[in-house]
């Protein structure tokens, strides 16, 4: 019964029956008692009696170590699934007093903070004892660097595995113990040491080892939440901050894992189990656990006078209310992080796909209230996939049977379009090729598998090429801003390119960094033109020209620096030389080649081995590779764990919100995102090539792109690639998606008709574009990004793609499988057949 001491509405009651969302949880919620017990069997004596006795051979260690905590998830109990990834701390105590560390909080990087150990105080006869590697730790500020911590702790580790294989490191390792044998092996990923280990059975567990720092429950002020109140300690992690910081080294990742277990009551626990799995069925990856859980710390902290109560109620209540949470964090565009309500966690996700996450929710909850009391089962229908809902079928009683359901109402959209629409024409669906012609390719189930198999980045292999890029990047920028001029107008790194807009499939092994330049001008000027000029006015449409001024002003931080005044001097100063024209234009190939040279030295410092340069980053051994392509130089970076990655590093001036004029199109300022201007020149001959750049409107470009589209631009990618179109860009791709998206944009059933669909669309929309040999830049519509490919490739590729989309419609209707015969390569339909074949028996 639902309490009266709650407020609740009369819609509300229908939310009493828990039936279905018990059947559910029992079925694909609750972890097996079996297997949970076998794993923790197993995991506390690979953990336990394996490695902790290893590494505490290393005496510093040995000193150090104080106790393994159990975190994670599953020992929240708001994992669901297979009990088979653990997270353990290693807690450590420095062996000094606590009281001589200060912890500061005083900057922006909220749930980090750095440490700073006081050096006037003696130190213990533990630190002298072991202080030609405890000194290394502190840096000359007095802070605890978190870098090379991990590379000490990572030495620990591998030494421990050294041990464990008679003095070699090895790819695997057999353990016994009671006459069974355990197969392990081991990564590095962010601040965790990974055991990958095969049971006797043939189960395979995945351990997380994190190293962290435990404190008492110390306020930590600067508006963090105040602990006082918990009896519980909390932690610093040895993890980085996800972008370049300049302070990244000294910043430790704060963990409140005691206090967020102890703050969550059993009875939530199974909603919040219930919630991830509806974020899975969704496929909605940019909802992390934490963000799930922060909800609930969240509406725990605000019920808590009435918090017997509240937990009385029924679960489906409660998971109800905790949709509609989510709904409004997402309209709002913020989930505050419960520890510092400055630190907004959805700040990485960017505002359109909110604002489809928030639509989406909007009609399922209207869905729900709509039927439940009617159709108890609609619960089941949108948690589960498709498969398990039938699955479950007989355990809850009935037998589905299609049926039409009654259609929410579209939710009200808040997306703000990248661009302002001076006039906007509304388009009908009856006037678009989803009519009942064609609604034979309603069915996404090749699609969706096609893109399973062969689309879908793989979530480990991304995190993992991430973490080696940035952790090699962050230092190899700190080395180049040794030097001066790029120390000072270097201003940040902005990983972009298909694969940070997710429209890029396959491996994850190519990325696009800019480098973002400040101009030394003080950027308010440039709205007057006293500054700088950005000059479209001219027929290389797609390109600017960037100009300062004689009344330029320095910025205040540049002006102690007489060297780098001088460029603004004189016409003929050497030092303007290096990155203007005599006509004060910046030079976009000087500027190129200035930050190259600096790259290059920065490598030049290192050993050179099998063709490349020796890197050493977190006690990981890389060669770094440099080659020259076009205006960008790309680094390749290898390691010991088969990790190759390609890197494109191409320099870049950024903008505000200024508008280019000339038949640009204009910006929606609403957005608050910037552009930029890139050094790449024009492909063919021109006489002012090097003083023209490319504007670049990524982040809005990022902005505009649906999630429900990108598997479709990875499936036109793919379908590209199966035919060798290597003149076909992936950047023409998204430009197609680009003018779609803005004459759909009042079209609320583009965006919901399915993938097959859109993708028979977008190869039409291609197919006239070829056939005109002509695809308009979406930002200046008489650039044609078609110029530069020949016409007889045009018309080659127009020709080969009409007898593709002749051959999907005359066969998808009686064999759907014909869409993967033409997207993939003739091996890769064949297997692809066999397999989902044999899975379907």
């Amino acid at each position: 019964m639902i309490p009266e001491s709650i407020k609740y509405s009369v819609e509300d009651k229908k939310y009493k029956d828990d039936s279905v969302f018990q059947i559910i949880n029992s079925n694909y919620l609750t972890l097996d008692d079996n297997h949970r017990k076998s794993n923790n069997e197993h995991l506390k004596l690979i953990v336990e009696e394996v490695f902790i006795p290893l590494m505490k051979e290393d005496q510093l260690f040995n000193l150090l170590y104080k106790r393994i905590m159990w975190g994670g998830s599953y020992y929240k109990s708001t994992k669901y699934g297979v009990p088979n990834e653990f997270d353990l701390d290693f807690v450590l105590k420095l062996p000094i007093d606590y009281r001589n560390i200060r912890i500061h909080t005083n900057h922006d990087n909220y749930g980090y903070v750095k440490l700073e150990v006081d050096r006037t105080e003696p130190m213990s006869s533990n630190w002298q004892k072991h202080n030609k590697i405890l000194d290394k730790w502190i840096t000359s500020n007095g802070y605890l660097n978190r870098d090379i911590f991990n590379r000490w702790m990572q030495s620990v580790f591998e030494g421990a595995f050294r041990r464990l294989g008679g003095g070699t490191l090895k790819f695997d390792y057999t353990v016994r113990h009671d006459g069974r044998a355990y197969v392990m092996k081991y990564t590095k990923s962010g601040p965790a040491f990974t055991v990958i280990a095969t049971t006797p059975e043939g189960s395979r567990i995945d351990i997380d080892m994190v190293p962290c720092f435990e404190f008492n429950n110390t306020d930590l002020g600067n508006g963090y939440k105040r602990l006082n109140g918990y009896q519980k300690t909390w932690m610093v992690v040895s993890k980085p901050l996800p972008d370049y910081n300049k302070d990244g080294i000294i910043l430790w990742r704060l963990c409140f894992y005691q206090h967020e277990k102890d703050l969550l009551k059993g009875d939530v626990k199974p909603v919040i189990r219930m919630m991830k799995k509806f974020r899975d069925t969704k496929k909605w990856k940019s909802i992390a656990s934490y963000y799930i859980e922060t909800i609930f710390y969240h509406e725990l902290e605000n019920r808590r006078n009435d918090l017997d109560n509240y937990l009385k109620v029924s679960k489906t209540w409660l998971f109800m209310t905790a949709l509609k949470k989510l709904r409004e964090a997402c309209r709002e565009r913020k989930l505050a992080y419960f520890w510092h309500p400055n630190h907004n966690l959805f700040e990485k996700i960017s505002n359109n796909e909110l604002t489809i996450y928030a639509n989406t929710l909007e009609k399922i909850i209207i869905r729900i209230d709509r039927q439940i009391l009617e159709n108890k089962y609609i619960l089941a229908k949108e948690v589960l996939t498709p498969n398990e809902y039938l699955e479950i079928a007989p355990d809850m009683g009935f037998n589905p049977e299609p049926a039409v359901e009654e259609e929410a109402e579209p939710a009200p959209s808040k997306y703000l379009p990248v661009v302002v629409f001076l006039k906007v024409r509304k388009v009908d669906m009856n006037e678009t090729y989803y009519d009942s012609q064609h609604s034979k390719y309603r069915d996404d189930t090749i699609f969706d598998y096609v893109s399973s198999e062969f689309l879908t980045l793989v979530e480990k292999d991304r995190k993992v090429s991430n973490e080696h890029l940035h952790a090699v990047v962050q230092r190899i920028v700190e080395l180049m801003k040794q030097d001066e001029l790029f120390n000072l107008m270097f201003q940040k790194i902005m990983y972009g390119g298909s694969y940070y807009k997710d429209t890029k499939y396959g491996t994850p092994q190519e990325f696009d960094l800019n480098f973002i330049i400040d101009l030394p001008i003080d950027y308010g000027d440039i709205k007057n033109h006293d500054s700088l000029q950005i000059d479209t006015n001219h027929e290389n449409y797609g390109f600017v020209k960037i100009k300062l001024n004689s009344r330029a002003v320095l910025d205040t931080q540049w002006k102690k620096y007489s060297k780098i005044s001088k460029l603004f001097a004189t016409v003929n100063s050497e030092e303007l030389d290096k990155l203007l024209t005599r006509d004060n234009y910046v030079d976009q190939k000087k500027f190129r080649n200035w930050i190259e040279s600096v790259f290059k030295k920065t490598l030049s410092r290192y050993e050179i081995a099998h063709n490349g340069y020796i890197f050493f980053v977190n006690d990981n051994t890389y060669t770094i590779k440099y080659k020259k392509s076009g205006p960008a130089f790309t680094m390749t970076i290898q390691n010991q764990d088969d990790i190759d990655i390609d890197v494109d590093i191409v320099p870049c001036l950024e903008f505000g919100h200024m508008q280019l004029g000339n038949g640009f199109k204009p910006l929606n300022k609403e957005l608050n995102k910037t552009w930029m201007v890139v050094a790449k020149p024009l492909t063919r001959d021109n006489l002012e090539r090097n003083v023209l750049w490319r504007p670049c409107f990524y982040e809005y470009e990022k902005a505009f792109l649906d999630g429900a589209v990108k598997p479709v631009i990875q499936m036109v990618k793919k379908f590209r690639d199966t035919l060798g179109w290597q003149d076909l860009a992936s950047y023409y791709i998204e430009t197609l998606f680009y003018h779609e998206l803005e004459k759909q944009c009042c079209n609320d059933k583009y965006l919901r008709a399915s993938k097959t669909w859109l993708f028979m669309h977008a190869l039409n929309e291609l197919q006239i574009a070829l056939e005109k040999q002509e695809l308009p830049y979406y930002w200046h519509p008489k650039f044609n990004l078609f110029c530069k490919i020949e016409e007889k490739v045009l018309k080659r590729y127009a020709a080969q793609l009409k007898r593709k989309i002749t051959r999907i419609e005359s066969k998808f209707e009686n064999d759907n499988w014909v869409l993967a015969d033409v997207v993939l390569e003739k091996v890769e339909a064949l297997a692809i057949r066999g397999e989902y074949q044999e899975s379907a028996q």
